[in-house]
């Protein structure tokens, strides 16, 4: 397998970056059914270049132009070998120890490389701390999860404090009663992060060019999500969100509510940035 790998590698620029097949080409090379017997291996590595790679998109072929790199090389093909031939899942420290803190180690890497304040390292005292997410998608959809918990807390506490509080806890209140008379509230973990009064007012930003994984994320939050018109900056000679159309939006969302909008009183939560996009490139290096 490893020369397999390494033969593809070196051949890459004899293939095409498209393969030339049509959706359902699959059905008629491989069996209908699952197989009942074990195959050899000789027959499964036989079917590698016919099924697999004759029909693969190459994105790394030197004129694959679409979507983005995915900072592929061989010092990651070597750790994804060796991850797959340790095969632990490092869900707790115990579970697996040089997994756990070497996550922790490189995550703080990471605040140190960007600049970002101390409170991110897992060394400090404060909760927050990095981790690794299996995909990009899957850490915007974590990061809003994780906004979105700390908004809803964030909103009924400054709520309380105000001359409505009263009746917003009274009413929440008596419409738990109503909902989960026969339910053991002993057993609800950390209730108050999900409280649909509040998750109907949330909304979150992201730009005009953000990844569509974004709208996805926010759909699956169960948050509204406002895409803000991106400008071309001249002095990063790129595309961006202005600071001030920013400042604006958050302005008029939190506004009093009117008949033209439902958008109006809403509580602005989180905002989805990016360092270049699918059609711009990534931010220049400062100099």
């Amino acid at each position: 397998m490893v020369d397999f790998i390494a033969d593809y590698w070196d051949g890459m620029r004899e293939r095409t970056p498209l393969p030339d097949v049509q959706p359902g080409y699959i059905w008629d090379m491989v069996p209908s059914s699952p197989p009942e017997n074990p195959e050899s291996w000789s027959k499964i590595f036989a079917d590698i270049e016919p099924v697999v790679l004759n029909a693969n998109t190459n994105w790394h072929h030197p004129h694959f132009f679409a979507y983005f790199p995915t900072s592929l090389s061989y010092p990651s093909i070597m750790a994804d070998m060796l991850s797959g031939a340790i095969g632990s899942i490092g869900f707790t420290w115990k579970s697996s120890p040089s997994m756990t803190e070497l996550e922790m180690v490189c995550t703080d890497w990471l605040v140190k490389a960007l600049d970002l304040p101390e409170f991110f390292l897992n060394s400090h005292d404060g909760p927050g701390a990095g981790m690794i997410q299996s995909t990009a998608s899957d850490a915007t959809l974590v990061a809003l999860l994780a906004a979105r918990a700390r908004a809803v807390n964030k909103y009924k506490k400054n709520l309380e404090s105000t001359k409505l509080g009263w009746v917003y806890s009274n009413v929440n209140q008596l419409i738990s009663k109503v909902r989960d008379t026969k339910r053991d509230h002993e057993n609800i973990i950390n209730p108050e992060n999900h409280d649909p009064a509040v998750l109907t007012k949330l909304i979150a930003y992201t730009s005009d060019q953000g990844h569509s994984s974004i709208e996805k994320d926010a759909m699956l939050a169960g948050v509204k999500l406002r895409k803000l018109k991106s400008s071309f900056d001249a002095r990063l000679k790129n595309y961006s969100v202005r600071a001030e159309v920013l400042e604006a939006a958050i302005a008029e969302d939190r506004a009093t509510p009117v008949a033209s909008t439902r958008r109006r009183n809403s509580a602005p939560f989180a905002t989805a940035r990016e360092s270049g996009s699918t059609w711009t490139p990534p931010t220049p290096e400062a100099t």
